[in-house]
């Protein structure tokens, strides 16, 4: 059997790979990417679903971060008006936070005027006037808030990092979930690959003249043959997803007790509260009744005594490790102020990348780094363009989508036909053949969620499914948003030919 040759390998499936492996196949090279679980499922799929400048990373000075940062949340949402959206942050104030509203409102006009004014004007809100906007929050203590813009997903993260892998396969990239790396050596110009398919335990090789290590937290699992220099530190974050205790317009914003910023951000029919910012020796973490404890005590310091939350209110969890930088000797420093930049890697005499760090917002910025590096480094030329980006059918859907009659499904942001374009965009067409082929595949496939059943009869033919949790944690936010036993998995697994 003849090995498969390629211009470049990507090794690991979250936001960084994926942005490489959409901007590479618009280059014209030939690609393949591997993920030894499925795609976005570790960091890509546990973070705030925020898209911001970092408004927090003022505090640390960090100037240029903050700036491009701002930089890249404009171009996402001029990219994606759907699948990224400007929503308001209230951050409100109490007796005993580390600063002013004061000094926070002359930071939100700092921080627009570094967004470059794309974003809506902050504003300053008096506390007599919170009681109105925010009547849940607690008035004792209170004084004041500050309403500023920034941007969120209001489908999760995973959904999003998988569309930078559909879009790399439509231009002919190859991309593999649930094959493991087994070994790697550079051998005469060469990469040469033996890889473990998980599903089938069959073994495969492949030899590709570039490499790049976009592992995440598990950067130095290849570090045997391709070393990082660059020393890191790690993250746990932890977000309950809880019943909707806020409104769908806005990101509620607090100090926590050790003086960090805290949400409420909406998620579909419910609220993901958190994060949590705790120093871990391992990529592998699991969410500790301290944690639960806590982010709860958190918000309930916050909360009028009607919505006080307890852990039976948890209806999911989520729970993942970012990467940061450590510059220098690790002394123990500041946890909160070490890095949040991202950083490449080359190595000119093996034709290898590593991608260390990163943020879901910086992605675009990641994307192009790669892309600028492994053209370099092959000598082809980099091709200058737009690799991104929502298609510019969005009305021709809409009209198509409403004389289907697919009802009045509403998943907590919108109707059925913004739910699929935002999901799927032009893909989105596929999922209306099906319906005119069979009606019932626009029922929902559990009351209240938005999700219908051609949903899933599209994704078990185009995405890749192995298993059912593919599909209720990462292409969808349904396992998120209600408990394995109020749902019918059975019905989802026979639509998903499971």
């Amino acid at each position: 059997m003849s090995i498969k040759e390629y211009d470049v390998l990507i090794v690991g499936g979250g936001i960084n790979g994926a942005t490489s492996v959409a901007n590479l196949s618009y280059q014209g090279l030939k690609l393949a990417l591997v993920e030894q679980r499925d795609y976005a499922s570790m960091t890509s799929q546990a973070s705030s679903n925020m898209i911001w400048g970092g408004i927090k990373y003022l505090q640390s000075a960090e100037f240029s971060l903050v700036r491009a940062l701002c930089e890249s949340r404009n171009r996402l949402l001029q990219a994606y008006p759907s699948r990224v959206r400007e929503i308001a942050y209230f951050t409100s104030f109490y007796k005993g936070n580390p600063y002013s509203s004061k000094l926070i409102y002359a930071g939100a006009w700092f921080y627009w005027l570094m967004g470059g004014c794309q974003t809506f004007k902050p504003r300053y809100v008096k506390a007599n006037q919170v009681r109105h906007e925010a009547p849940l929050l607690k008035q004792e203590g209170l004084n004041g808030a500050v309403s500023y813009a920034d941007a969120y997903l209001p489908d999760n993260d995973a959904r999003f990092v998988y569309q930078f892998i559909r879009d790399g396969q439509k231009r002919g990239a190859k991309c593999f979930n649930y094959t493991r790396l087994e070994t790697a050596s550079y051998v005469d110009g060469w990469w040469l690959v033996d890889l473990l398919d998980l599903r089938t335990s069959q073994k495969s090789q492949i030899r590709a003249r570039s490499l790049v290590n976009a592992c995440g937290p598990q950067l130095k699992s290849l570090s045997g043959d391709i070393p990082v220099e660059s020393q890191v530190a790690f993250s746990k974050g932890v977000h309950l997803i809880v019943p909707k205790i806020g409104p769908s317009d806005r990101v509620l914003t607090f100090f926590s007790k050790d003086g960090r910023l805290f949400f409420v951000l909406p998620m579909g029919n419910r609220s993901c509260i958190g994060t949590t910012d705790t120093r871990v020796r391992s990529h592998e973490c699991e969410v500790t009744q301290g944690d639960r404890e806590f982010i709860l005590e958190n918000i309930n310091s916050y909360l009028n005594d009607y919505k006080d939350l307890s852990l039976k209110d948890i209806i999911s969890e989520r729970c993942g490790v970012r990467t940061l930088i450590v510059d220098g000797d690790d002394q123990g420093e500041d946890w909160i102020k070490l890095t949040r930049k991202h950083k490449i890697e080359v190595d000119k005499s093996k034709k290898s990348l590593t991608i260390v760090g990163g943020k879901i917002t910086d992605c675009l910025n990641v994307g192009e780094e790669v892309g600028e590096a492994i053209c370099e480094m092959l000598q082809e030329r980099y091709r200058e363009g737009v690799w991104y980006g929502e298609s510019s059918e969005k009305e021709k859907f809409i009209k198509s989508a409403q004389q289907l009659n697919l009802g009045q499904h509403f998943d907590g942001l919108s109707m059925i036909e913004d739910h699929l374009w935002r999901r799927y965009g032009s893909e989105a067409f596929t999922i209306l053949d099906l319906i005119k082929d069979d009606q019932s595949l626009a029922n929902e496939v559990h009351p209240g969620s938005g999700y219908i059943k051609a949903e899933f009869v599209y994704m078990a033919k185009f995405e890749q499914i192995t298993c059912l949790e593919d599909v209720l944690r990462r292409r969808t936010t349904l396992a998120m948003e209600y408990k394995e036993e109020e749902m019918d998995l059975e019905m989802m697994k026979d639509l998903l030919g499971l």
